[in-house]
This record gives structure tokens, sequence and C-alpha cells, in this order.
């Protein structure tokens, strides 16, 4: 089963956890119906849309905080001085199947847990944890822009945050969906951007780096952008009703999927 990830960020830091919901990304394609496996969706919208957005894909490394928490992050990143984290399940106080650094606040864990796993996470990260922004998603591309003033606060129905205010931890939870996190080492802006199949086919990544552009004068040209683990294309099944959604914007489905 699928963990469902949070990403968390503040002007010169963010981070990313994948924290334990534990439901079968597939569970909705389990009727006898032609299913597809979405693929590359992610690169090939900033690739048609964003042309002048550069990307740079590494790989990951880990590391380990004496609390306990375990963690991934992006060596480009740390070399900019971005302070970031991919979170794994290990360090947190959840049990069985949140077990045991879950974030999330909609998978029935116990708020204490939460709250715990949380000081846990900011404290590996070296984070404020009472300054945590958090995002309430809903599979749109509404991009919120935050700054001290929403510190402490879930942002309701909105995909990606922007700011940049240093020290403002921004939160974004995940399941098998894309987590990214775009900075601007230029003006010293981050975005972080949920984009699951309708975030990416409605362009969330641009318009992420489109509103860091409007307000804070982002150039694409210096944006560097970190892809975080998801769901892979061997595995990312979808129905009919999702391939007439994606055939709408692109008349070459193929391009993004193949029969399963």
């Amino acid at each position: 089963a699928c963990g469902m990830k949070c990403f968390l960020g503040a002007g010169s830091m963010s981070a990313f956890h994948a924290s334990t919901s534990g439901w079968n990304c597939n569970a909705r394609c389990r009727k006898p119906r032609p299913r597809f496996v979405l693929t590359g969706a992610c690169a090939a919208e900033f690739a048609e849309k964003r042309e002048e957005v550069t990307l740079q894909m590494e790989t990951i490394e880990f590391a380990e905080h004496k609390n306990g928490v375990k963690w991934a992050y992006f060596p480009a990143f740390e070399q900019l001085g971005l302070r970031h984290g991919i979170s794994t399940r290990f360090g947190g106080v959840s049990c069985d199947g949140l077990a045991s650094l879950n974030l999330g606040v909609k998978v029935g864990d116990a708020p204490e847990n939460i709250a715990t796993n949380r000081r846990c996470f900011a404290e590996a990260l070296g984070v404020a944890d009472e300054r945590i922004v958090a995002s309430g998603q809903v599979h749109e591309t509404t991009v919120a822009i935050v700054n001290d003033e929403h510190a402490g606060q879930r942002i309701a129905a909105t995909d990606a945050l922007v700011t940049n205010t240093p020290n403002l931890p921004l939160l974004l939870f995940f399941a098998d969906c894309v987590p990214l996190l775009i900075y601007d080492p230029v003006r010293k802006v981050i975005g972080l951007s949920h984009a699951g199949w309708k975030g990416t086919l409605h362009s969330i990544g641009p318009k992420t780096i489109a509103t860091m552009q409007q307000t804070f004068d982002t150039d694409p040209a210096d944006c560097i952008v970190g892809i975080a683990p998801s769901i892979g294309p061997d595995d990312y099944e979808v129905d009919l009703p999702v391939l007439a959604e994606i055939s709408k914007l692109w008349q070459r489905p193929e391009q993004f999927c193949r029969p399963a």
C-alpha cells in the first residue's frame, strides 16, 4: 500500500514527508474495465508548457537525526543552502498501519501523535514546527502566496504554496501524487506543488512558477525543480474516465498512457 507524503518548506528551507495512510492506489480500478498506465506526464508538462524551466534531476541521499527521524534530500539544493528533506516512515510515534512518522491529519491518527511527529520532523530539519503553514489540498491548481501572517495556519483548498519569507515552513501532503519543489536561488523564493494527475493535466507546476514570476519577479530560467519520490509509471493505473480527461487537452494520449 502507498504512503501519504507531505512537503514542508520555509523560505530558505523546505521538507517533504511520507506519512502512512496505507490505502491501495489501484482500489478504484478493480472492476473489469480497460485500464491504462500513465507515463511521464509530469516531465512532459514542463517540457510542453514551460520550456524555459530548467529541470535538474539528481539522485537523492539519506540522512538520520539523533531523534530517530530519517529523511532524504536533493544534493543540488543542499549545495545552494536550501534545507529540505524527504521524510520516510521512520522516527515517529504513530502505530499500526500509520507507523510511525505520520504527519497527515486525514488518516485517523491521534492528534497528539501527529503533533509529536511534526515536532520531531521539524527538529530533524532545523525548522520551527509552530510556524508550519500546511495546505488543505483538493486536487485543483490553486496557488497560495504565504508569509509571516500565515505562520501556524492551514490554507484551505490549495494545492501549491509559494513564499519568499525565511524560516516559514510550508507543508504539503501526497499519496501517490508527484511532489514538486521549485527553488529560485536568485530571488530566494520557493514553491511547493501537489501534482496529482489532475494537477499535472492542468499545469499546476507551470502555474506555481508563474505565481513566483508575477509576485516575486522570478525568472523561470533561474529555477531548479526537484521531483520527489512518487508512484512510478509501471504502477500508476488509470481508467477510461481519466483517459477521457487527458484526451480533452492532448490529442495524442498515447504519449502519456499505454495499455496496462
